[in-house]
């Protein structure tokens, strides 16, 4: 098939971020590590909610969390898993998804969380450096002030959003 899933080329750079395994992205992984401070809740407005907005979901896990898992999804070789990573209904079809996923390669790697804001019970846009590589464009690398991923609750879970560019 000749689509193009940039969205997957971003999720598999981010997998391959440095982390063997989902619950190592959970942790620090990669060569930059994952924040350079405390990342904090923040309001659509700009001001603190950290009471009004809670950072985790039922799993106990922050928006951040979910960036640094979903990169672990991608970077497993797991086309299903990878699948899996993205909110219910976002990512294209699976038999899709699998093959635009074995083919392109899409790699993830020193992805670091800059920053959560906590837009909503069920929204939130993370900050995020990282360097992603694919079979299509080569690699690129996203410095700082780095880009925002818009991350939604699935079921409870924060999980990162089909991306734009995908």
């Amino acid at each position: 098939m000749g689509v193009r899933m940039p969205v997957l080329l971003v999720v598999m750079i981010l997998c391959l971020g440095g982390c063997s395994t989902l619950r190592q992205a959970a942790a620090p992984c990669g060569s930059w590590g994952t924040t350079t401070a405390p990342v904090g809740s923040v309001a659509a407005s700009g001001s603190a909610a950290g009471a009004a907005l809670p950072r985790e979901d039922s799993s106990g896990a922050t928006p951040g969390d979910a960036a640094r898992t979903h990169v672990a999804a991608m970077a497993s070789g797991d086309a299903r898993l990878a699948y899996e990573a993205y909110p219910t209904g976002d990512a294209p079809d699976l038999e899709t998804f699998a093959l635009e996923y074995r083919r392109a390669g899409p790699r993830y790697t020193r992805l670091r969380v800059l920053e959560e804001r906590v837009t909503s019970t069920s929204t939130a846009n993370v900050r995020v450096v990282y360097v992603y590589t694919d079979s299509d464009v080569g690699t690129v690398t996203i410095a700082e002030p780095g880009e925002w991923w818009r991350v939604t609750k699935d079921a409870g879970v924060w999980k990162v959003a089909w991306l734009a560019k995908q």
